[in-house]
């Protein structure tokens, strides 16, 4: 799979997007805005471990992330869009 959308998929748990992320490995679009308490920072963290390939990276309004979910996909050197707007949250820790 190239391409993930869930966005609005508010009812979506931490553990459950780990566990799908680490099957993903050639996901190059996701788009999880919206989506809640289920993106947290331990989330960004297994994306960036998992998903090597992304380019599109939505995650709007997610409120759970903050700075240290932000470092953990800052060495993903093929991302080429990321949009972290209404984050709230995010901060330099």
């Amino acid at each position: 799979m190239k391409i993930l959308n869930l966005k609005g998929c508010n009812q979506v748990t931490s553990p459950s997007l780990i566990a799908l992320f680490s099957k993903l490995s050639l996901l190059q679009e996701l788009n999880l805005s919206d989506c809640g308490k289920g993106v947290s920072n331990d989330v960004m963290h297994a994306i960036a471990q998992s998903c090597p390939k992304l380019k599109i990276f939505y995650v709007a309004r997610c409120f759970e992330i903050t700075g240290k979910g932000v470092k953990g996909i800052a060495n993903m050197s093929l991302l080429e869009k990321l949009d972290l707007s209404g984050c709230k949250y995010l901060n330099d820790s």
